[in-house]
């Protein structure tokens, strides 16, 4: 049997229309960037924090020889004994922002500016955030080139000498560390807590708590006495206005002793503190600034100062002055138990209170004696060398009313959740 042939015609596809591939080719191990060396990688490191330190110096500098140019322009001293007058003041006072005693005229200064001092700190957090990389080796340049810059400032300006250049370079390094740590701690991928489950179980919970109770605390009460300078401020406004008429410093001059004046204002603020927990302060030795006492002593011709505090009243009402910083301690107390709350801390654990409590206070004290202690010293020659609170009885002070409001909650919500606990011995913490 015979197959008849295949009838099948030739395929007719057509040739295929297809475009070459646009995709770029693959990379291959030898087309791969070269892996920068660890050596190489801290150093471009170090040299990103040194730069946001130099950043923040240069920026900083400037601002303060401003007003120090206005004023030699508006006087008849524009000589080059005049500028180089007006560069080694604006330095003086620069170092002094950064905490180091400042020689001039024959007399030491003592009282940090803590307005000027903020502005580094802004200043230094800024340029970290937004220059510098997110390490420890910049972190280390930065504090570095802080601590450097402030003692060379210091010594080419004639402003420190001796051991005060040393003081100028801890005082630098200092505040350079926290402006620039503060700045890289603030970057995309720094380094959190929650990042650190070993240092978590170093620091307990209850110091934790009590390290944020403290931060609460202090800062109402320094929020209150922010309200109180400024009623005394608004009190005593004749007082100051004389005070301008008489000195009649003119435009430009009025506009450099304004911007004096705003660099201590947070100095003023702590005294406003000191006033309201009892111990008051003083400006000028023999002169005494407390609530129920007020002894005026021989004062500077400064505007500010006519703000102080006047007589006490005959009601005696400047005397509940400290209840005022307990019930700052009272608001956070109140926190402070929201915390233990959400925390569920074990049930009838007097313990994690103690620690909350004690944390609570040594942090209080330790800032509070900090700030007082830069709030406070010498503005001049005799009587002048005592300005300020003093900061061993005013911070024990401040720290002990902050801490009894404290106490007040965490006693009262503990004794609230034991009397619940006998009733529901299975009622959860939270829900008492």
């Amino acid at each position: 049997m015979t197959t008849p042939p295949s009838t099948r015609t030739p395929s007719t596809r057509t040739p295929s229309t297809r475009t070459p591939s646009t995709r770029a080719p693959r990379r291959t191990l030898d087309d791969r960037p070269a892996p920068v060396p660890r050596g190489g990688l801290r150093l471009r490191q170090a040299l990103s924090g040194v730069l946001a330190a130099l950043q923040a110096l240069v920026l900083t500098y400037a601002l303060v020889v401003l007003p120090a140019v206005v004023a030699v322009l508006g006087s008849a001293d524009a000589t080059d004994d005049g500028w180089g007058s007006a560069v080694s003041v604006a330095g003086g006072l620069w170092v002094l922002g950064h905490g180091a005693p400042w020689q001039v005229s024959g007399a030491t200064i003592t009282l940090v500016p803590l307005g000027l001092t903020a502005l580094f700190l802004v200043a230094g957090y800024a340029s970290a955030r937004r220059a510098a990389h997110a390490s420890l080796a910049a972190w280390g340049a930065g504090a570095a080139t802080y601590a450097g810059a402030v003692a060379g400032v210091g010594a080419a300006a004639g402003a420190v000498s001796g051991t005060g250049v040393l003081l100028a370079a801890v005082g630098g390094g200092l505040l350079g560390a926290v402006a620039v740590g503060g700045g890289l701690l603030a970057r995309p991928g720094a380094p959190t807590l929650d990042d650190l489950p070993r240092a978590r179980r170093l620091v307990p919970p209850a110091v934790r708590l009590g390290a944020r109770t403290a931060v609460v605390g202090l800062a109402l009460a320094l929020a209150l006495a922010a309200v109180t300078v400024a009623f005394w401020a608004v009190v005593g406004r004749s007082t100051s206005a004389d005070v301008v008429e008489a000195l009649s410093p003119g435009t430009l001059g009025g506009l450099v002793l304004g911007v004096g004046q705003l660099l201590v204002v947070p100095d003023l603020v702590l005294w406003g503190l000191a006033w309201l927990a009892g111990p008051g302060f003083s400006v000028g030795a023999g002169s005494t600034f407390a609530p129920g006492a007020r002894e005026l002593g021989p004062l500077p011709s400064v505007p500010l100062l006519g703000g102080l505090p006047g007589a006490p009243s005959g009601t005696h009402a400047d005397l509940w002055a400290p209840a005022l910083v307990v019930l700052c301690g009272i608001v956070a107390g109140w926190y402070a138990w929201r915390g233990v709350r959400r925390d569920a801390y074990r049930e009838g654990s007097w313990r994690d209170a103690l620690v909350l409590l004690a944390t609570t206070v040594v942090v209080v004290l330790a800032v509070a004696w900090v700030l007082l202690t830069l709030a406070s010293g010498a503005v001049g020659p005799g009587a002048m060398q005592v300005t300020g609170a003093r900061a061993p009885v005013a911070a024990p002070v401040v720290a002990a009313e902050i801490g009894a409001g404290v106490l007040v909650v965490l006693g009262a919500g503990w004794l609230r959740a034991l009397v619940a606990q006998r009733r529901d011995p299975g009622l959860p913490l939270d829900e008492r």
